[in-house]
């Protein structure tokens, strides 16, 4: 009577010790479970906090001032790229013809030497 006593009393101790480990384990998940949500709320107060300094409307006025500063550095290029003085009178078909011509005269010349 005395031993079945003391089984029961053990078996009860490993139940409460089960139950005890069970609510560590929920208690750690919980702890996990609240610090994940503390961190993505802090993630989110951020994320606000850069988009009130940064709003679309400043976003597509910098793209635009970006792009017209683009335009107009193209067009100096295309300025500079011109020709300077009596350069500009050429015929660029003329100036094509009158390369082919020597090209053609060069070729013939290497073709006729021994």
């Amino acid at each position: 009577l005395k031993r079945k006593r003391l089984y029961e009393q053990i078996e009860q101790l490993g139940n409460f010790q089960l139950r005890i480990h069970d609510q560590m384990i929920m208690l750690e998940g919980a702890k996990a479970t609240t610090e994940t949500v503390a961190a993505l709320r802090t993630g989110a107060s951020a994320m606000k906090a850069m988009q009130k300094a940064t709003n679309i409307d400043d976003v597509d006025k910098t793209m635009d001032e970006i792009n017209e500063q683009t335009d107009n550095l193209r067009q100096i290029q295309e300025a500079l790229a011109q020709p300077i003085g009596g350069a500009a009178d050429f015929d660029e078909d003329e100036l094509e013809a009158e390369l082919e011509e020597l090209e053609g005269a060069e070729l013939e010349e290497q073709l006729l030497q021994p």
